[in-house]
C-alpha cells in the first residue's frame, strides 16, 4: 500500500467515524502519525479529500455501467450485471459508497453541480437499459424515471451491512435476492 493509499484509507475511515463536517485536518494528521503540514503532501484541502474520494467511487460505477452497456448482452442480462456491479462495489468499498449517499452534500457548490450532473448521467444510463428492455419486449411497459429511482433505491442500502461486524451478509445471497426482486418486477410475463 502506498502512502497515498494509506492517506485515503485513513481519511475515509475518519470521515465515516466522525462525518465529513466534524473531521479535521488535525485529527487526520494524528491518525496518520504525522505533522499537520505533511497532510498537504497528499491533498490541497479538506474539501479536496472528499472530492477525490467521491470521484473515485463514482468513476467505478460509471466505468462499470459503460462496460455493461457496451457488452453484447440483452437487457435482462444487462440488468443482472448492473445489480452485480452494485453488489460488488458495495461489498468491496462500503465506506466509499457511504460517501456517495451521505456526504456528497458537503461538496462545494461547484462540485455539487458536477456531482449531480454525473449522478443524472448514471441514472440515464440505467434508463437506457430499461427503455431497451421495454422496446425489445423483455420488460413490461413502465415509467422509466420512476423505475430507475426504484432500482437505484433498492441497490443503495446494502453498503451498510458490509462494514458492520455484527451483521455479516453474504454478497452472493444479496445478489440473488436483488436479482429476483428487481428483475422479477421488470420482466414481461
Amino acid at each position: 500500500m502506498t502512502k497515498k493509499d494509506k492517506f485515503q484509507e485513513t481519511a475515509l475511515a475518519l470521515i465515516h467515524k466522525k462525518g465529513f463536517k466534524a473531521m479535521t485536518i488535525r485529527q487526520l494528521a494524528l491518525e496518520m502519525h504525522c505533522d499537520v503540514k505533511n497532510i498537504y503532501n497528499y491533498t490541497s484541502s479538506k474539501s479536496a479529500i472528499l472530492e477525490d474520494l467521491l470521484k473515485g467511487v463514482s468513476r467505478d460505477f460509471h466505468t462499470g455501467i459503460d462496460q455493461i452497456l457496451n457488452a453484447d448482452l440483452n437487457p435482462v442480462q444487462q440488468m443482472e450485471e448492473l445489480i452485480r456491479l452494485h453488489v460488488e462495489i458495495s461489498y468491496q468499498k462500503p465506506l466509499q459508497v457511504a460517501l456517495l449517499i451521505n456526504e456528497w452534500r458537503n461538496l462545494s457548490e461547484t462540485e455539487i453541480v458536477k456531482f449531480k450532473k454525473r449522478r443524472t448521467e448514471y441514472e440515464e444510463k440505467v434508463g437506457l437499459i430499461l427503455e431497451r428492455g421495454v422496446n425489445e419486449k423483455h420488460f413490461r411497459p413502465l415509467n422509466t424515471k420512476i423505475t430507475v429511482q426504484g432500482i437505484i433505491g433498492s441497490l443503495r442500502w446494502q453498503y451498510e451491512y458490509y462494514f458492520r461486524k455484527d451483521k455479516q451478509i453474504n454478497p452472493l445471497d444479496t445478489l440473488e435476492e436483488l436479482k429476483q426482486l428487481i428483475i422479477g418486477g421488470l420482466v414481461k410475463k
